[in-house]
């Protein structure tokens, strides 16, 4: 009943596969973004078919035709010669689109690629305090996703249970959690939105 797509590349997110997406009934409208950089100049140092002005204009297009979809991704801070201003252009992507949750690494070199060898390599404290920054970022962003949703109705796959507290996951990927006196593990449940305890989201069935 529900297909999810994920680990996207931003390039694969024009315009006409985003519009047959739309008429896919049982598509969910998440979407994770295999992002790594909001800079032109790293995303070109990595190698990536895209750059951030893309981004941008794929993520503008997805709000307007999906109105409740949500964005996740994956970020390496603190790649070989990442500059501050790099740095600063990836944490603003990230305010832009408003990330529901962000997977952020420091750079890692691995022997034998390119970037292993390349100059510029940044100190381990600089990494960590960008990795920090963004996960500071993250929690604003999450909250300022979930206060949107606040009173409007979602159906929720239900999978997981503790001490009569079902948890599970909307269709835009808010992991939502209730209270329920039957066994709804396995199940599309309605729900509607009335908090976020700074973990979870808080729900009640309708």
């Amino acid at each position: 009943k529900r297909i999810r797509l994920g680990s996207l590349e931003p390039s694969v997110l024009k315009k006409d596969f985003v519009d047959k997406l739309c008429t896919e009934e049982k598509f969910l409208p998440s979407f994770h973004l295999s992002l790594q950089s909001g800079s032109n100049k790293v995303l070109a140092d990595m190698k990536r078919k895209y750059n951030r002005e893309m981004v941008l204009s794929n993520v503008a297009y997805i709000k307007e035709k999906m109105p409740t979809a949500t964005f996740t991704c994956d970020i390496i801070a603190g790649f070989t010669g990442e500059s501050e201003e790099d740095f600063e252009k990836t944490y603003d992507i990230a305010e832009r689109i408003e990330f529901l949750h962000m997977h952020v690494f420091p750079f890692s070199k691995r022997e034998g690629t390119p970037a292993a060898a390349m100059p510029c390599q940044l100190p381990e404290s600089v990494k960590n305090e960008r990795v920090k920054r963004l996960s500071e970022l993250e929690k604003t962003l999450r909250a300022r996703n979930i206060e949107r949703f606040l009173g409007m109705k979602f159906c929720v796959l239900f999978e997981t249970e503790k001490n009569g507290v079902y948890t599970g996951h909307t269709e835009n990927m808010l992991e939502v959690s209730v209270l329920s006196e039957i066994d709804i593990r396995g199940k599309i449940v309605k729900v509607k939105i009335n908090g976020y305890d700074g973990e979870k989201v808080l729900a009640e069935k309708v």
